[in-house]
């Protein structure tokens, strides 16, 4: 009889979890309402220009057009820098990593790192060409948001300063 309530309450456990996983993919896929172009997976910032700014149809065109070429220029790259890191890691699995090869293999990466950022700076200039002066607004916006996110990220978010000094019934003085 124990063993029976163990397995009534994992069975239990299991079908909450089962129900509130299928829940959350309903809810998450059916409030979705922006379409990914031609199947390819934006970031927040593509995402964002894409829905966010107001462009007129034949911005919404131009930036297409604009995205496709930014994603054909780079697809090669990404495919690249993948192999690079796939790479590193056989090498660091060896029993006996070459630091060399390691090294050469970094620095093959971090240009092609530098190449592809080169290319995303050209795409974000070319789409603020096409873009009025209140979407250029909206668009220095969602840079400095990026950049925001980018320096939280990796730790380089400003302090807020020297706290002020409380007294030992944690009241300021």
């Amino acid at each position: 009889m124990y063993n029976f309530k163990k397995l009534f309450i994992a069975a239990g456990i299991l079908f909450l979890i089962s129900f509130s996983a299928l829940v959350t993919v309903l809810i998450g896929t059916s409030g979705s309402t922006v379409t990914p172009v031609d199947s390819f997976t934006y970031g927040r910032g593509f995402s964002y220009i894409k829905t966010h700014l107001g462009f007129s149809d034949v911005q919404q065109q131009l930036y297409d057009s604009l995205l496709n070429e930014y994603h054909n220029r780079t697809v090669q790259m990404k495919s690249s820098l993948s192999e690079s890191q796939v790479s590193m890691l056989e090498e660091i699995a060896k029993s006996n990593p070459d630091t060399l090869i390691l090294k050469q293999i970094s620095e093959e990466a971090c240009a092609i790192q530098s190449l592809i950022r080169q290319q995303t700076f050209r795409h974000l200039i070319e789409v603020s060409q096409i873009a009025t002066a209140e979407q250029k607004d909206g668009l220095k916006l969602l840079y400095q948001e990026m950049l925001t996110d980018s320096k939280a990220r990796h730790g380089q978010q400003q302090g807020k300063g020297k706290r002020p000094a409380r007294n030992r019934h944690g009241r300021n003085f």
